[in-house]
């Protein structure tokens, strides 16, 4: 029988879940013997991703991924292939090949049984591979021009407001003209503007996951700055009250942030405790070894679990690790790199961000903190 290949629409409909086929595009398909020899090649598979995407941010903004994702996890492609990112494109590989090469892609996605554990994820894979991707473009890109004039103007109060007006409020924090303007180059960054753009990050995160787009247990829980410091200088009693309010939250969460200023040595650095993974990682951008901080964190984990939750932890199941993560490149921007650490991380995104895209992010805090909301 002679290969043919199906419309693009039904492409989109089938592998995507959306009604965007048509009345012809389905009765083509009823009158369509289609055997699993029916393929697209590598680039043509190129090609439909691009259109996939660009269909996407035009009629659906962000609902076909939600779609997609629930739709992956019910078929597969009969092939043991996988998707890569490479250089911004889909790639096609076999399953035991490490270079891409121009491997068939055989359509349609069929359903697999159960026991086919290797080929039944790849469709989900190439989904959260995608998303991650997106993720991290939305991080990387500076803010539009006018928006940047924008910031500037306020970070340089070239209306000349009083030091004390408030910009923004929110966590029970205001942040003023004299807050906003730490962010200017060359500028240390103080507590209540960490405090404020780490809060945001976890607020957009419960957001998405009350809203559906995120799973439950990928949330995240931001601290005070000031919980580390108080921990320890006075040790477990001098926090035990401290997490009575938001103990439920604390404990369901995945992944804790703790922002934190070493004032003896006048830099931040970040603590994450990922409750799934059991393991406790210091995010440093000048690389200072975190141990005994992160021993001190886990003993209070340990002793807080017990006391609210009666639940025990083993400390000897939990690991420390000193995580990898870009170097600072002066004295000023370590406050700005446990704000970035964070925001990629409660996404799960690798850190893939360099030195020289620091000065953008000083903007994009700014705008985000004025807008009250993480807008990437």
């Amino acid at each position: 029988m002679k290969k043919r290949k199906l419309p693009y629409s039904y492409w989109f409909s089938e592998v995507c879940g959306l009604d965007c086929g048509g009345e012809e595009n389905k009765e083509e398909l009823k009158n369509l013997d289609v055997p699993n020899s029916l393929h697209y090649s590598a680039e043509e598979l190129v090609q439909l991703w691009k259109d996939v995407y660009e269909w996407r941010d035009r009629k659906y903004e962000d609902i076909p991924l939600e779609v997609f994702r629930k739709y992956s996890r019910a078929r597969s492609y009969p092939l043991p292939v996988e998707v890569a990112l490479l250089g911004g494109s889909m790639v096609m590989r076999s399953a035991t090949s490490t270079t891409p090469s121009s491997t068939t892609f055989y359509y349609p996605p069929q359903a697999l049984p159960a026991s086919s554990s290797s080929s039944a994820a790849a469709p989900l894979e190439i989904v959260e591979e995608e998303e991650k991707a997106l993720l991290l473009s939305s991080r990387s890109d500076p803010l539009p021009e006018n928006e940047v004039k924008w910031i500037n103007k306020i970070l340089n109060n070239e209306d000349q407001k009083p030091d004390d007006t408030v910009l923004s409020s929110n966590y029970k924090i205001d942040i003023t003209v004299k807050d906003i303007m730490r962010l200017r180059e060359g500028e240390w960054l103080q507590d209540k503007i960490v405090e404020f753009y780490v809060k945001l990050v976890a607020t957009r995160k419960q957001n998405l996951i009350d809203s559906e787009k995120a799973d439950a247990a990928d949330s995240c829980y931001s601290f005070t700055t000031l919980f580390f410091t108080q921990l320890a200088s006075e040790g477990y009693a001098g926090v035990e009250k401290w997490t009575m309010k938001a103990k439920d939250q604390i404990f369901s969460a995945g992944k804790l942030f703790f922002p934190v200023h070493a004032k003896e040595e006048a830099h931040w650095y970040l603590l994450v405790l990922y409750t799934s993974e059991k393991r406790i990682a210091s995010y440093d951008s000048l690389d200072r070894d975190r141990t005994k901080e992160c021993e001190l964190l886990l003993n209070w984990f340990s002793e807080d679990s017990t006391s609210k939750r009666n639940v025990p932890i083993l400390i000897q199941d939990w690991k420390l690790v000193r995580a990898d993560c870009p170097r600072q490149r002066n004295g000023d921007d370590c406050g700005v790199h446990v704000c970035i650490n964070t925001d990629y991380l409660s996404d799960s995104l690798p850190l893939q961000y360099t030195a020289e895209e620091v000065s953008m992010w000083r903007k994009k805090i700014a705008y985000c903190i004025l807008k009250n909301k993480i807008c990437h």
